[in-house]
């Protein structure tokens, strides 16, 4: 009976010691939110051009997102809600890696839709993930 108890007593002491190890790296790991956004280049049958982007970049991004992203160049398809064809056109993904009390939400918003009045768009397609994240620091900081 006694081999039992200790048995018992040394497994809650293994998870209560895995549980303060797991809360302690929690706290130095702050939560951060990774939001995409997906920008089609095809306009009325013609492509938004370079100019056209940096422009949209430059007045409506920048200006929204001090802090900073990333921005990419993918090949994407999307079924056009108005013909029913999947078509395959040229496209921008807008990265963001934002603290979650930051309430960057509706700063987000605000460029999806400018670019889908500017650009005449059906959509921009936006993807939010929960992210862990230890920015590495330099010694100078």
């Amino acid at each position: 009976m006694k081999i039992f108890t200790l048995n018992r007593l040394f497994v809650a002491l293994f998870l209560f010691s895995a549980l303060l190890i797991f809360s302690a790296c929690e706290k130095n790991e702050d939560r951060y939110i990774k939001t995409e956004l997906y920008f089609g280049l095809s306009q009325n049958n013609k492509t938004i051009s370079e100019s056209e982007w940096n422009s949209f970049e430059k007045n409506e991004i920048s200006i929204r997102l001090p802090e900073g992203y990333t921005i990419y160049d993918a090949d994407g398809a999307w079924k056009d809600k108005n013909t029913g064809l999947t078509l395959k056109e040229k496209s921008k993904v807008l990265v963001v890696i934002h603290h979650k009390d930051q309430r960057k939400s509706p700063a987000i918003d605000q460029i999806r839709a400018r670019y889908m009045k500017q650009f005449y768009q059906q959509s921009v397609m936006r993807i939010d993930h929960k992210v862990k994240m230890k920015p590495l620091k330099s010694d100078n900081s």
